[in-house]
């Protein structure tokens, strides 16, 4: 609900956004129980030190202020519902989607650093949270090494700019967006994330590490290539605007019982996103409905119809690429 107390609006209650809030606890309270997992002594004394800290160790701490940030400007200003929203994208994407990923193969080498600081991020997060959501953040805090009687009455965080760390938070995005297109186009191949595949690339403007994180991230072994391959037709191509590298995706060569269930999913997919398509081109071909309806709603669909003309697309091309 505060996510929608805008200042001059009334609340719509909505049964889907309470079932989106209830999975923000759940995401909540399972990334609490993983750090506890994680977390042999009480890191209390940890030293955020720039040069004792890995790259996406300073990325999550910028973060974590810009968002500190964000909610005291939203708590000073009335605007509950921009601090509620900070929260929710720092918390679900940032903390939970990405950091926690990252440090994974980190903390399997016994990283001392990422432990102290997914804990640091995780107590920070919590206190911030907790006028917005008290119950959960108070069962967790307790069950956090901490100072003090409740979290009711400990400190509210207030920004470190020394922490904010502009080139961190840039090279990281870089790596989120490259992880993500190799990640489709995995998904693409039906290929499972966890299943470690070769992809090349040229052009890459990232340094080993942020390539490390990306292979460990997306699940593939990048080689560095001067120019396209000579049998550029086998690949899938995708070109990152992020860091300018072009990819190259090998198509998996499948035969027999595994091809010829592979192209029935993609027939399968194809028909049901035609049938999804066809029902927003129709709308968005209706006079009544683009004349009488917000355009909010109106642009919304043109996105629908947008999407879906491009997962069409890849779902072809896929196909063409199997059938050869």
């Amino acid at each position: 609900m505060i996510q929608q107390a805008g200042m001059n609006q009334d609340i719509r209650f909505s049964d889907k956004r309470v079932e989106d809030i209830r999975n923000f606890g759940n995401k909540i309270w399972n990334a609490s129980r993983f750090v506890l997992m994680n977390l042999d002594t009480p890191p209390s004394n940890l030293e955020l030190r720039t040069s004792y800290l890995q790259l996406e160790d300073r990325w999550i701490l910028s973060r974590l202020n810009r968002t500190v940030e964000a909610v005291n400007a939203g708590f000073a200003s009335y605007n509950m519902d921009d601090a509620a929203r900070a929260l929710y994208e720092f918390i679900w994407s940032e903390y939970c989607d990405w950091y926690i990923e990252l440090a994974k193969p980190r903390l399997r080498e016994g990283d001392a650093r990422v432990r102290a600081v997914l804990y640091h991020v995780l107590e920070t997060m919590l206190r911030l949270l907790h006028p917005i959501m008290p119950f959960i953040t108070e069962e967790i805090w307790q069950a956090l090494p901490h100072d003090g009687e409740s979290i009711m009455v400990s400190k509210f965080p207030e920004a470190d700019p020394s922490l904010i760390d502009d080139d961190a938070e840039a090279q990281i995005r870089n790596v989120i967006e490259d992880t993500r297109i190799q990640r489709e186009k995995k998904a693409e191949q039906n290929i499972p994330v966890r299943r470690q595949s070769r992809v090349y690339a040229t052009s890459t403007s990232y340094g080993q590490w942020e390539k490390t994180l990306i292979e460990r991230a997306a699940g593939t072994a990048i080689s560095q290539i001067p120019g396209p391959p000579p049998n550029v037709d086998q690949f899938s191509v995708a070109t990152s605007p992020a860091t300018g590298a072009t990819y190259y995706f090998p198509v998996e060569k499948l035969e027999g019982e595994a091809l010829k269930k592979e192209l029935s999913r993609i027939d399968a997919e194809l028909k049901s996103l035609e049938k999804d398509l066809s029902r927003s081109q129709a709308k968005l071909a209706n006079e009544s409905f683009t004349s009488k309806a917000p355009p909010a709603v109106v642009e919304k669909e043109r996105r629908i119809v947008a999407e879906l003309a491009e997962q069409k697309l890849k779902l072809q091309e896929r196909r063409t690429a199997l059938s050869h």
